[in-house]
């Protein structure tokens, strides 16, 4: 990228931000849309024509168009984490799906238990918040084919 393309991403990382807490829900945390939106944020600089219109209006189209997106394939998914229930119905699946965590990344396992966020994973092993979202839905795609086998 260009150091105008840079500048113009710096410049509208506080529309992210205002989009991301307007599509803020239970189904995906507000750090997630944030690097999502960041992402789409850098495809619309490098997408945009001057001729367009203003780039507030276009970037803001395509972000708020990822986040539909991501919350919805987030809806579609089911929670990863697990209660493990040893007295009553449901224990075989616990077990299963403790032994489907126990293949997880060990850095990522407190975020599928839902013991902690992707911040504070990311604060702890030194790294960017983005980075821990992608190896999240890395290890996403990976359950969800280990589940459905």
């Amino acid at each position: 990228m260009t150091q105008e393309q840079n500048t113009m991403v710096e410049k509208n990382l506080k529309l992210v931000s205002s989009i991301a807490r307007h599509y803020h829900n239970p189904f995906i945390e507000y750090d997630d849309l944030y690097s999502i939106g960041c992402i789409e944020l850098i495809n619309a600089v490098k997408t945009y024509k001057k001729k367009r219109g203003a780039f507030s209006t276009y970037a803001t189209a395509l972000i708020q168009n990822k986040f539909k997106t991501a919350i919805k394939k987030e809806k579609q998914e089911p929670y990863i984490g697990y209660e493990p229930n040893f007295y009553g119905e449901g224990f075989e699946e616990s077990l299963e799906l403790k032994d489907l965590i126990s293949k997880i990344d060990k850095d990522l396992q407190p975020y599928f238990l839902g013991q902690k966020t992707q911040t504070q994973i990311a604060k702890e092993l030194g790294v960017d918040q983005s980075t821990i979202s992608r190896k999240v839905a890395l290890e996403k795609k990976i359950l969800k084919n280990e589940l459905h086998r």
